[in-house]
């Protein structure tokens, strides 16, 4: 896994399941591996399934939607992404990435 992970670079960690199938690695691995490697590892925390379920419960009670600043195509990713950056939206700014 950190192989592909760049000098300097970042690591999030998005929740976490313990147990699951699939190649794992240690803490001490991943620790190490990012040292070696100059990264930041940053944990980003999530709630529980039953926060997911609630939240969505509200959404759909009180018809909550997101407000669209700008749609792009995702041949046009780039500009979606300077357009991003530069702060001018207000609201989402949404890519197709099919039909």
């Amino acid at each position: 896994m950190l192989e592909a992970l760049a000098f300097g670079g970042s690591i999030s960690l998005i929740g976490f399941l313990s147990h699951g199938s699939g190649p794992s690695m240690t803490v001490t691995d991943l620790t190490m591996g990012a040292l070696r490697k100059n990264a930041c590892i940053r944990a980003v925390l999530i709630g529980s399934v039953e926060q997911f379920n609630a939240m969505n419960a509200a959404i759909e009670t009180h018809k909550i939607k997101p407000i669209i600043d700008k749609v792009f195509e995702f041949e046009d990713l780039k500009n979606a992404y300077e357009y991003q950056w530069s702060q001018q939206h207000v609201g989402k700014v949404v890519v197709k990435v099919s039909q």
